[in-house]
């Protein structure tokens, strides 16, 4: 004898109401809403509903949602967020460049640190733009070394080091040491490169 909305957490209820709204004048499926559900025992659970807008259909003639527990998701997703975020935080705090690489023959920058344009001089958004600007940027004197080094260290799956002179963007010379590992998925296959670059000019 209640309405379903009277078991919505009081800060869902609004957004619920809008979006129930919106089912109504939209015909077919509709993507999945998430919102908590107060349970028999006082609890709030996260529900995910999926909707489909039947009103026209002469056999249903109705709203038809499926309802699903999405609490023990949600919290290993919200674990997983923090967590990440703590593990970015690290990373852009300690005094050395991080980056992920694509499994290729230049090592596509996938991610790159913010300490970059300290090293170099370009923002991590330039290495994203043009996937090869790292190694653009390996002195030309080393620049075929230290991609023949990539290359074999990806072919053997071995770990990379070298020690090569990069160009910053104002044209300065710097000496950087850098090492990097192979990531593999469950079967063994790359799915790129995890390394650190170190400034050693000094």
């Amino acid at each position: 004898g209640k309405k379903a909305f009277d078991y919505v957490h009081p800060q869902d209820l609004r957004p619920l109401r809008r979006s129930f709204a919106g089912t109504l004048k939209t015909s077919g499926d509709l993507p999945p809403i998430l919102f908590r559900l107060k349970a028999a025992n006082g609890s709030w659970r996260r529900v995910e509903v999926a909707r489909s807008n039947l009103l026209h259909d002469p056999n249903v003639g109705g709203i038809l949602a499926s309802l699903r527990d999405a609490t023990e998701r949600k919290q290993a997703e919200d674990k997983l967020g923090e967590s990440e975020a703590r593990y970015r935080a690290l990373v852009e705090r300690i005094p050395l460049v991080t980056y992920t690489a694509a499994p290729d023959e230049v090592s596509s920058t996938l991610y790159v640190s913010p300490q970059i344009e300290q090293l170099l001089g370009f923002p991590p958004e330039d290495f994203l733009a043009d996937p090869e600007l790292f190694a653009k940027q390996i002195h030309p004197e080393d620049r075929e070394r230290v991609l023949e080094e990539i290359h074999r260290s990806h072919a053997g799956g071995q770990p990379f080091r070298s020690e090569y002179r990069m160009l910053r963007r104002d044209g300065r010379v710097v000496w950087v040491h850098d090492e990097a590992y192979e990531l593999h998925d469950e079967d063994g296959k790359a799915l790129g490169l995890q390394g650190i670059t170190q400034d050693i000019t000094e």
